[in-house]
């Protein structure tokens, strides 16, 4: 979705040689753009939530790895 002039948005996919071409200009209707920002707000908290999310594995990755390498050390010395 784009609100403005068509020229420049045009022009610059044309120019990335990849046969763009413009195949319809319809007007959006106000609720049709609220439910677009709607999404890009959404899709910013959830991207968020990934984050720490992905923060969160990564963390007990740490912990884990750090556990098992502790662990291999105990036995090996233990086996001494």
């Amino acid at each position: 979705m784009h609100d403005g002039e068509v020229e420049p948005v045009t022009s610059k996919l044309k120019t990335l040689g990849l046969g763009a071409s413009l195949q319809e200009t319809v007007a959006a209707n106000p609720e049709t753009i609220k439910a677009a920002e709607f999404s890009a707000a959404s899709a910013k908290q959830e991207s968020g939530t990934l984050r720490w999310l992905l923060g969160i594995n990564a963390l007990l990755f740490v912990v884990e790895m750090t556990a098992g390498l502790s662990h291999s050390h105990a036995k090996v010395r233990s086996t001494i």
